[in-house]
């Protein structure tokens, strides 16, 4: 879904709709800066050509967490061939989005010392970092790249990983949440790749907040829970979560009052994970909402989510009152977008997915793609569909909204009795 506030426009926010009984292994450890190593898939290729004349030697690398209120990296090095006069560092979160920080040399210790990361960031996510040095000769050198972890040592978190995603969750939810939520990611890793092409080039991250007690989100995501009007009165409070490719992160809200693990990790996370896989395709996808979170609740894995997709989305063509697929917005994106990729992929093949964002990767846009993986102009699909679903006509609504910027928060849908899929 989108993000519940407007001053982030990089958060999507997500979709909560429901998944499959699976068995659960060992439980989460208690989460420390020491016994996190974070890794990137794809790690960054070591420098060549590197250093021009100079001997380098790296003495000391640190990256020290100071969450909330971002981190301090400090480095000790020296040049064969004379004083380093500069000194810049790079970091990120995800092998796409990188930062970068002008140190300054402490004349005390003789260590270069930069501050980094800014403070709406959420703890636990990678750290990977580097330095470009510069020496009076004009020698330049890069360091190798560091790994390390944005670690939040003022409360107790667990923490599970495995080659497909790291989790971090509150201490007070359920124990069996980080193993649940990695389960979901193996069941849908070869789904992931036959319609995608290829997996994440990082492993992402899913971090889960107590929803019950919105103290720890908001110190970094002020306003991410609360009342939210935007879904009418059968939806009191954001509960699902939102997604960035600047962190490489899923951020899960968890209310225990209303989900359970299971529910959590096929519907919530596999949603937030197809948001990374957009982005990794060509950008965030917001062209239309519709195409958006349709797109990323068609990656999710919840068989009784799915279906009230489609009663819902058939529900309304019935009673005449489907609107323009461009007019969509709400929960109506989320159950009428699922649907039309449900719809898609069944009338022109299971591959049509992966054709699909193969074409937006290629900078296509999102309803020229449908057509030359159809045959048909979009307007003449969208009748079509429209018929599929059980609308009268294959009319389509001529009146086109001005565009909007309204970002959508997570719904919540009631806690669901269907633990087989």
């Amino acid at each position: 879904m989108s993000q519940p506030r407007l001053k982030a426009p990089l958060w999507i926010a997500c979709a909560l709709l429901i998944a499959l009984l699976i068995g659960l292994n060992a439980l989460g450890n208690t989460a420390t800066a020491q016994d996190v190593f974070p890794q990137t898939s794809t790690p960054r290729p070591s420098p060549t050509g590197n250093g021009g004349s100079a001997t380098w030697t790296i003495n000391e690398m640190t990256f020290a967490s100071e969450y909330p209120n971002g981190g301090t990296f400090t480095l000790d090095a020296a040049s064969s061939a004379g004083k380093i006069t500069s000194a810049l560092l790079f970091f990120q979160h995800n092998p796409s989005a990188r930062n970068r920080a002008i140190a300054k040399l402490d004349e005390t210790t003789g260590k270069w010392i930069a501050h980094g990361i800014s403070g709406d960031t959420p703890q636990w996510v990678a750290v990977d970092y580097w330095w470009q040095l510069t020496d009076d000769a004009g020698n330049t050198y890069q360091t190798e790249t560091k790994n390390d972890v944005y670690s939040d040592t003022r409360r107790e978190w667990n923490h599970a990983e495995s080659e497909d995603i790291e989790v971090y969750w509150e201490k007070q939810l359920p124990a069996e949440m980080g193993d649940t939520i990695i389960q979901a990611m193996r069941d849908r890793r070869e789904w992931y790749y036959q319609n995608w092409g290829q997996l994440l080039k990082y492993r992402p991250r899913a971090i889960v907040y107590d929803g019950e007690d919105d103290t720890v989100i908001n110190e970094w995501s002020p306003g991410s829970t609360g009342v939210n009007p935007g879904f009418g009165d059968r939806v009191a409070t954001i509960t699902g979560g939102f997604t960035t490719q600047k962190f490489g992160a899923f951020v899960g809200i968890y209310r225990s009052s209303r989900q359970d693990p299971i529910e959590f990790a096929y519907a919530i996370v596999l949603h937030e994970v197809g948001h990374l896989y957009q982005y990794q395709n060509g950008g965030s996808w917001g062209s239309e909402f519709w195409i958006q979170e349709g797109d990323a609740e068609f990656n999710a894995n919840y068989k009784s989510a799915s279906n009230f997709a489609l009663n819902r989305a058939s529900q309304i063509a019935q009673s005449g009152k489907l609107p323009a697929m461009a007019e969509l917005g709400g929960l109506d994106a989320y159950n009428v977008g699922y649907s039309f990729f449900y719809w898609f992929t069944g009338k022109f093949g299971e591959d049509s997915h992966l054709k699909f964002a193969q074409l937006i990767g290629r900078g296509v846009r999102p309803r020229d793609a449908f057509q030359q993986i159809s045959g048909q102009a979009f307007p003449e699909l969208e009748g079509t569909f429209r018929l599929w679903l059980g609308a009268s006509s294959g009319d389509i609504p001529t009146k086109v909204p001005e565009p909007t910027m309204m970002m959508f928060p997570s719904p919540t849908f009631p806690p669901t009795k269907t633990p087989k899929p």
